[in-house]
């Protein structure tokens, strides 16, 4: 995920995020303080980067990695991508349940969008205002929709 001059790349078999500058060069090769599993998708709100982990999304100040959001995600198993929805919301897929979310950041509230068999990647049209999910297909048969 590109912001401003930094790029910022999640590792989830080694459950980090690493900071890194416009030419690929490790700024913070662990760059957030606070424990994460297998993150995953990325998006920013208002200098915070969101990142999904396994069955929560988790927020770090983008200057300093510092933790400053944490919501859980009832009965997600596997939280895949993440995408912006105008200024302060977040879409999200579960790729195992095939659900598709919208979360306030602001109020931390949680809004099931429907699902799509593999949910995979998720991103916002800002001049159409619809949220479009690509999904893989049932068992990730790469027989998927979007």
């Amino acid at each position: 995920l590109k912001v401003g001059d930094k790029i910022f790349v999640s590792n989830m078999g080694g459950g980090f995020l690493s900071e890194l500058s416009s030419d690929g060069k490790f700024i913070h090769k662990n760059f957030q303080k606070g424990v994460l599993h297998a993150p995953k998708g990325l998006a920013v709100i208002k200098n915070i980067i969101y990142v999904t982990d396994t069955d929560r999304v988790v927020g770090f100040k983008i200057n300093s990695g510092e933790q400053v959001f944490e919501l859980y995600i009832p009965k997600s198993t596997f939280l895949n991508d993440l995408c912006t929805v105008g200024t302060g919301e977040l879409g999200l897929t579960d790729s195992r349940s095939g659900n598709v979310y919208l979360i306030n950041a602001s109020n931390k509230t949680i809004q099931f969008l429907g699902s799509i068999p593999g949910a995979n990647g998720v991103t916002y049209d800002e001049k159409t205002k619809q949220l479009f999910a690509c999904g893989m297909g049932e068992q990730m048969n790469v027989e998927g929709k979007l």
